[in-house]
């Protein structure tokens, strides 16, 4: 299989110093030392407590939370195709709220059914933006410039390119559509502006942070991660500041993607058997949760049947439990 990109040592510390985020993807490998080196040859240091203990200078990185201009990227308002989409009247629309009307009903029509629960049609939407955005490639220039509309859902929508808070607002515009409470939630990542979603189900809030689980470099076809899917204010915070007393407390674990889709490991025989699933139906990757209780980097899974199936991993370390995405061989 065609595996990550490999960056250039001064492209990787140019996106490590703008946009790293979690663990670096390592390879499944008995050498520690000669991972070591490979990263220290790079310029990169990956001895930090939390990091994994076979790595590669080859990085997976979530995009730059950085937007352009002085001052806070303004939400974008998406009342009036709110207000045609439920009324099914398109008059009152300008051009451009035409197009990114037009776009959206269309996104609907290939990702939702009236058949969905709420949280299903929230993973669709998800998903669907995931799979068919990418982030501004101007954003990840050595002298960052952000593209026209990125910010907004025509760029994301219409030019299929956008930054966190194109990201955000099509999510949001998706949820108000289809009539599901969601919030815009304005606040910073890796110490640079970022934005992402709060949504409302069955009473409890859940963040989703689409742009960050749709990490660079992408890949044409690449299947959706959902690290951020449905999660509570303590992975967040992991990496994402907010204020947080304007907002819902999230607080919930019981939709967390993995738990929902059969990807939480509670011992050894339950992730060795979801990887063997996901390399025979032939996937091009794994993600799996892992009970810290079994161990701190669920190494348990990084020998044995993983050895055979999966060729590289990324670690994801958070206080309630941990992620690894495995390319499966």
């Amino acid at each position: 299989m065609k595996l990550v990109s490999i960056l250039t040592a001064a492209a990787m510390l140019l996106c490590l110093a703008a946009c790293a985020k979690n663990e670096p993807l390592g390879n499944i490998t008995s050498d520690t030392a000669a991972a070591t080196d490979a990263a220290s040859e790079a310029g990169t240091d990956y001895t930090s407590e939390k990091s994994p203990t076979d790595v590669t200078a080859e990085v997976t990185a979530a995009p730059p939370s950085q937007e352009s201009g002085d001052g806070l990227t303004p939400v974008y308002d998406d009342s009036a195709v709110v207000e045609a989409y439920l009324s099914n009247d398109v008059t009152e629309l300008d051009e451009k709220q035409s197009a990114i009307y037009e776009a959206a009903v269309g996104a609907l029509s290939e990702f939702y059914s009236d058949s969905m629960t709420d949280e299903e049609a929230v993973i669709a939407a998800h998903d669907w933006i995931v799979t068919h955005i990418t982030y501004d490639e101007n954003m990840l220039l050595a002298i960052p410039r952000q593209s026209e509309d990125t910010e907004n859902p025509y760029g994301a929508l219409i030019k299929h390119q956008a930054i966190c808070m194109g990201y955000t607002t099509t999510f949001q515009l998706f949820m108000d559509m289809l009539g599901i409470n969601s919030k815009v939630v304005h606040g910073s990542a890796e110490d640079e502006e970022h934005a992402w979603n709060l949504v409302e189900l069955g009473g409890n809030w859940y963040h989703v942070d689409t742009t960050w689980d749709d990490f660079v470099p992408d890949e044409d076809g690449r299947q959706p991660f959902h690290m951020y899917c449905l999660v509570t204010d303590n992975v967040m915070k992991t990496n994402h500041v907010w204020d947080a007393e304007n907002f819902p407390k999230a607080d919930s674990l019981d939709r967390v993607y993995y738990k929902t889709h059969g990807l939480y490991a509670q011992s050894s025989d339950d992730a060795e058997e979801m990887l063997y699933k996901a390399y025979f139906n032939g996937e091009d990757y794994a993600e799996i949760m892992y009970d810290r209780t079994l161990d701190r980097y669920g190494n348990v899974s990084l020998e044995g049947v993983s050895f055979r199936f999966a060729s590289q991993y990324w670690l994801n370390d958070f206080d309630d439990y941990i992620v690894v995405i495995y390319w499966m061989q």
